[in-house]
Parts: C-alpha cells; sequence; structure tokens
C-alpha cells in the first residue's frame, strides 16, 4: 500500500468534503491587456507557457489563472492549459485568478493539479459562445473542487511533481539518444563513391 493510500485511508475515511470554489477562493479576473501591457519587473501570466513581463502586479500570493476563452477560438471550447503562478504578477484580461483564501486549508499547486487535470470536464463545459467561445467569472464561481486534508493535498503535489521530474528526464534522455542515433546512422550510411569497372 502507498503512502497516499495510507493518508487517505487515516484523513478520509468517510470521503473528501468537496467545496465550491466561491466557498473557499478568490475568484478575480484579470486587469492587464495583454497587447498593451508595458514591459517590467513582474511576469505577466497570459494564455501560454511562455510568460511576458509588466511594469505592475495584480496578485502576490500563489494562484491558479484559468484562460476565461477558448484555446481553439471560432466556436470550439477548448483550453490548452491552467496555469500556476505565486510571488507578484499581473494577470492577462483574458483569465481569471484563483486565489486560495486559507493555504492551510487548500494549496494552491494542489488546486492547479486538479483543474489542469479535470479542465476538459470541469471547465470547458462551462464555455458558450458561438464564434467567441468564452466562459464568466461568475460560472468559474460554482465550480466544485476536492479539499482532501492538507497531509493528502501535499502527498498528491509531491507525487505529481516526481513523476513530471521522471518525464522531464526521459524526454531529455530521448532527445540525446535520437541525436545519438542519428550521428552513427549517418556514419554508418555514409560510404565514399568508388568509381568501378576500368579495367
Amino acid at each position: 500500500m502507498s503512502k497516499l493510500d495510507e493518508l487517505i485511508r487515516e484523513f478520509c475515511p468517510n470521503g473528501v468534503e468537496y467545496k465550491r470554489l466561491e466557498e473557499c477562493c478568490t475568484l478575480v479576473k484579470g486587469k492587464t491587456p495583454i497587447q498593451k501591457a508595458e514591459p517590467g519587473e513582474y511576469p505577466l501570466v497570459v494564455t501560454t507557457n511562455e510568460r511576458k513581463t509588466c511594469n505592475t502586479y495584480q496578485f502576490d500570493r500563489p494562484t491558479v489563472c484559468i484562460p476565461l476563452i477558448s484555446s481553439r477560438g471560432h466556436g470550439v471550447a477548448s483550453l490548452n492549459s491552467v496555469y500556476y503562478q505565486e510571488g507578484k504578477f499581473a494577470l492577462g484580461n483574458i483569465l481569471c485568478g484563483v486565489t486560495p483564501n486559507d493555504e492551510d486549508y487548500l494549496s494552491a499547486k494542489f488546486l492547479f493539479e486538479y483543474l489542469n487535470y479535470k479542465k476538459d470536464t470541469l471547465l470547458v463545459p462551462l464555455m458558450k459562445g458561438g464564434a467567441n467561445v468564452s466562459m464568466t467569472v461568475d460560472s468559474l464561481k460554482r465550480v466544485s473542487v476536492p479539499v482532501p486534508p492538507m497531509q493528502v493535498q501535499m502527498e498528491v503535489v509531491q507525487l505529481l511533481y516526481k513523476f513530471t521530474e521522471l518525464s522531464e528526464s526521459l524526454k531529455a534522455e530521448l532527445v540525446a539518444r535520437q541525436k545519438q542515433y542519428e550521428y552513427y546512422r549517418s556514419r554508418l550510411l555514409t560510404f565514399d563513391v568508388r568509381r568501378g569497372g576500368d579495367n
């Protein structure tokens, strides 16, 4: 039995409590127009993994950042990712920041992992519209999330980060092996051209 199984059995014998986001978090729409942001010292969370910068900040606590618009647009509801950011940062005006009210009750990292994993079943169905598919902050407030005891939340986060690290190292190893394969393939399949038949 794993440590996580033991923690769940010990701390959640009757199941896990669920709460609506509005009951345990503060939800705020981003204020920064992404195209007009003045570059600066603070990260600017946008709808890609790549961060921009901004000269002002809106948040100063660990926060889950959820895009309010479809990743694909043009009538198709989809979300590529949910994002996590801590420290002082600005948030693009097409995202919503979801900040736990009490980090001792609900970890922002746990919330991020859960919402990112469940985005297709919990968040994408909230998107409405024809050409510009989007969701509202009010609809996000009603999303229910599990709130297991903190020991369980931290163990889940720790296990997922270990798997992420392992996955990244395997990707790096695969890239290195691919380069090695290409090098040897090139060496083994390159032959000197010799003229023959002149006797």
